[in-house]
């Protein structure tokens, strides 16, 4: 399990978050679901070109279900934690909230930190992936 366990907090970077039309539970799997999943294309290379140490660009660090799931991973320019909290709304939907933490470690990790969370790359694709997640979420509830 987890690279981060016995890590300091890594610094705070940002958080999303978004309303899905189904339970927790329901919002929990299709999270884990997400990153469970096999890399397409794009996220296989992009996770050789920046040297992902391990098999995947995150893996599990804690997983306490239908709550919270906290993701870790390293490259050559950063370490980085995701953690997921779903909360009920009470209304038959959840609350799904991404938070993401990193550290750009050297000259090199502070020109990544730059094209990756300067430009907003890192929004949009935190983003798009909670849209993915709610509508997976939505279609299997």
């Amino acid at each position: 399990m987890g690279m981060a366990a016995t890590s300091p907090a890594l610094p705070y970077v940002d958080e999303h978050t978004v309303l899905v039309d189904a339970s927790a539970a329901a919002t929990w799997c299709a999270t884990a679901a997400f990153f469970d999943r096999r890399l397409g294309p794009f996220a296989g290379r992009y996770a050789k070109l920046v040297g992902v140490r391990g098999e995947r660009p995150f893996e599990v660090d804690r997983a306490d279900p239908p709550g919270y799931l906290g993701l870790v991973g390293e490259h050559r320019f950063s370490r980085y934690e995701l953690v997921f909290l779903v909360e009920e709304t009470g209304d038959g939907r959840a609350r799904l909230t991404a938070r993401s933490s990193a550290e750009f470690p050297g000259v090199l990790g502070k020109a990544y930190r730059a094209a990756v969370i300067g430009t907003r790359f890192h929004v949009l694709a935190v983003e798009t992936m909670l849209r993915r997640i709610a509508r997976s979420a939505a279609t299997t509830s």
